[in-house]
């Protein structure tokens, strides 16, 4: 089977976990670039201005005649990538490829090691990355590999070890066209059109990093479906009723999981019509205050935009100010609800209205299935992609945090069953945002591993030499927490979990981490819903 986007995340996060990389931050951030151009969709945007200015750092005025920065590192980068293959990463079941006169990147299938082998001593069918005319083809090392069914972004290049094989491709290829043509006429006598079904055409289902089935994703004034860096599938703006479109095409915003979730938000007075399956859902709305406050077009600061939101007439939000709850212009804020309900007609029926100052806007929403009375539980680890514990438990990319720095620890934790959330480690000074409902009472579960400090680990020493803080919502859990000490020895596994925590007012569990010894340091992040379950009306 072709590979599909979850394989291509794995590879990639593969290679960025190998430490290929970790000496040359340039190359590190021009493949994570131009990946994660690919995984969203936005490789045309893969130009040479483009890549030189957000991924290399170079200037507004940056001129590529005069600065070849960018053909130089992707050269560079292209033979590092085959070196990794051709070695340590030798038995990957994909590699990823720059094609030459290219910048997007293609996954392959990996046969192993080719590239001192000659074309024609390869066998069976040959895939190539899809090439324009005039454009060289990479080493057969990087591009060459054999595979069993055909994938449509490849072409199938005949073996040039056999005569006449152009000409049975060529009547192979007749008979596929005139099969698939038969085929689709058919099909599309019996499939009602867009137009019939009041739809707009579908596009082939993507595989997300976690299950979202019963789960409904919109993004505020986009006109595209997308998926996130994470794996999850959002879809263009629909089901809502006036307002307005205002974009920004490349919107640096704090905490986010994902900037091109806050690229576009519906401004004005305006109303979502959602239908739903009868149930308990989650509303979480995000935003991000980028046209009001600090380093903002407009200026203006705390109360500059007011206003209110309801759902199916309730009130979910009074007076909110965007700028004041995140706190900060260009910060992302998410507000949660649980307990969400259709309406007797089967619709949830969102209302933003103006109060007092400016519009109101969002700039996506997200309506995922819950148990009565209990939000979603929260799983991140301090790592660049979702990971499937042993339990079967998604943790997602820790996102909603400011400060620090993540790096991957490569000696495994130990006297746990889940070893996998411990792979990557977030250290410094920081602080996380967690969003959850206000009406909650919750647990929070945090997890560590000292893989620095202590006998046979890189920072050697032991007990204090690390020592941090540990405060949620400004009331201290612990002080001068010595990690190898409360672990007992480097490298064990160590929970601590904390219960009947409470949000403050703007719905968030302020988690933060402050040194008073070396930094302070975390692995993953859990929070659980803990309210008393809900009475059952007899």
């Amino acid at each position: 089977m072709p590979p599909g986007r979850v394989e291509e995340r794995e590879a990639f996060e593969r290679l960025l976990q190998s430490g290929l990389l970790d000496r040359s931050q340039n190359l590190k951030r021009l493949l994570s670039y131009v990946c994660r151009k690919h995984f969203e969709g936005l490789a045309d945007e893969l130009k040479e201005y483009t890549i030189a200015t957000e991924a290399l750092g170079r200037p507004a005025d940056f001129d590529q005649k005069r600065d070849s920065i960018v053909r130089v590192e992707i050269h560079r980068l292209r033979k590092r990538l085959l070196q990794y293959y051709e070695t340590a990463g030798k038995d990957e079941p994909l590699r990823i490829v720059i094609p030459e006169g290219k910048y997007v990147p293609v996954f392959v299938l990996n046969s192993g090691p080719v590239a001192s082998k000659p074309p024609e001593e390869i066998s069976g069918r040959s895939l190539v990355p899809r090439m324009e005319p005039g454009v060289a083809v990479p080493d057969p090392g990087t591009a060459l590999v054999t595979a069993p069914d055909p994938d449509p972004r490849y072409v199938t290049a005949p073996s040039l070890a056999r005569p006449g094989a152009s000409r049975m491709l060529m009547t192979g290829a007749l008979v596929c066209v005139l099969l698939l043509g038969a085929g689709f006429l058919l099909s599309r006598s019996a499939m009602p059109s867009a137009a019939e079904t009041g739809s707009r055409p579908t596009e082939p289902p993507v595989v997300a990093s976690a299950d979202n089935s019963g789960e409904i994703r919109i993004l505020a004034g986009r006109d595209k479906d997308y998926t996130d860096q994470f794996g999850y599938r959002w879809s263009a703006d629909r089901y809502f009723t006036g307002g307005n479109v205002n974009k920004t095409p490349h919107p640096q915003v704090e905490r986010g999981s994902d900037p091109a979730i806050f690229a576009g938000h519906r401004e004005g007075e305006f109303r979502y019509d959602i239908p739903l399956e009868p149930g308990h859902y989650e509303l979480r709305l995000y935003f991000g205050e980028t046209v009001f406050g600090d380093g903002n077009p407009a200026g203006g600061a705390e109360s500059t935009r007011l206003f209110d939101v309801f759902a199916n007439e309730t009130r979910l939000l009074d007076l909110f100010d965007v700028l004041a709850d995140a706190p900060g212009a260009r910060v992302a804020d998410i507000r949660v609800f649980k307990d969400i309900q259709p309406a007797a007609d089967g619709f949830l029926h969102l209302q933003f209205r103006p109060n007092m100052h400016n519009e109101p806007f969002v700039n996506a929403l997200e309506l995922r299935r819950t148990t009565p009375g209990r939000s979603r539980p929260i799983r991140m680890v301090a790592q660049a992609l979702p990971v499937r514990d042993a339990l079967g438990r998604t943790w997602e990319p820790d996102y909603l945090v400011s400060g620090g720095a993540v790096v991957k620890r490569n000696r495994p934790a130990t006297d746990t069953e889940t070893p996998e959330i411990y792979r990557g480690e977030r250290f410094g000074h920081f602080q996380y945002a967690i969003p959850v409902a206000t009406d909650g009472i919750y647990r929070l579960s945090l997890y560590f591993h000292e893989s620095w400090f202590g006998p046979g680990n890189n920072g050697g020493g032991g007990e204090g030499a690390r020592a941090f803080d540990v405060y949620v919502n400004h009331a201290a859990l612990m002080t001068n927490f010595d990690l190898f000490r409360a672990a007992g020895a480097p490298r064990r596994a160590l929970v601590r979990t904390f219960h009947g925590l409470r949000p403050n007012a703007r719905g968030k569990l302020l988690v933060s981490f402050e040194p008073t010894r070396n930094y302070a340091c975390i692995n993953a992040i859990e929070v659980e819903d803990e309210s008393p379950a809900p009475r059952v009306r007899q």
